[in-house]
């Protein structure tokens, strides 16, 4: 897989073994993305937590009729809800040479990955974090660069898991009694369930303390990795 050297610091000082180099994956077409096989094949996080690794993000686009490619992202960001609201993912691809690709697949979805690649192996662990439907594609261009803006949409279903997390930017208490944490996007590992990011519907637990989550925004970019968790 083609390597985009888009570089993110993760280096927070609330954070333990978080100071890793965050790619976005780019370009070449992918024949099969067995993701479950990547990960049973990796040890549980207790062995590999000091590992040296990449963070990385990887975006792949999909249709009927057409094989998958990995496409260059400079940012995304997602909003899940619960209730049967819809959630959405939004990419911003850079430059335009993908365009023709994007087309052809317009009527399939898009799916986000997060992983790590650990460079003493270069093994590499992804999980999904969102598959949607794609909803719009538009093209921007300014003086100095251009981009296309894929959104997409989808329907989660809750499965509840109980995730404990070790690090928080911020927290709060909204003035209808729900609470707000503010943190990265945490994969749990050692999740027996195979589900291994945090959706709505999941008990987040941090230093002792519970939430039932509701409602999560993500964005990622090359400055940021935020995800901020709503309760019920």
């Amino acid at each position: 897989m083609a390597i985009q050297d888009i570089f993110v610091n993760t280096a927070y000082d609330v954070f333990v073994n978080t100071s890793y180099d965050l790619w976005f994956g780019a370009g070449s077409p992918l024949p099969s993305l067995t993701v479950s096989s990547t990960l049973n094949r990796l040890p549980l996080s207790d062995s590999w937590a000091a590992r040296p690794r990449n963070e990385i993000y990887t975006c792949v686009i999909n249709a009927d009729g057409y094989d998958p490619v990995t496409l260059p992202i400079s940012s995304w960001q997602a909003r899940f809800r619960t209730d049967d609201a819809e959630s959405y993912v939004s990419i911003v691809v850079p430059g335009i040479e993908y365009a023709d690709i994007i087309t052809d697949r317009d009527a399939g979805t898009i799916t986000i990955y997060k992983g790590y690649k650990f460079l003493d192996t270069n093994e590499e662990f992804l999980t999904e974090i969102i598959e949607a439907d794609i909803d719009s594609v538009s093209d921007g261009e300014g003086p100095r660069s251009a981009s296309i803006t894929i959104t997409a949409y989808t329907t989660l279903v809750e499965s509840p898991k109980s995730v404990t997390i070790d690090g928080l930017f911020y927290r709060a208490t909204n003035p209808d009694g729900t609470i707000r944490w503010r943190t990265k996007l945490w994969i749990d590992i050692d999740s027996e369930s195979g589900d291994f990011f945090i959706k709505p519907g999941d008990t987040l637990t941090y230093d002792g303390d519970s939430i039932t989550v509701s409602y999560i925004a993500i964005a990622v970019s090359n400055i940021q990795e935020v995800m901020e968790i709503t309760s019920t």
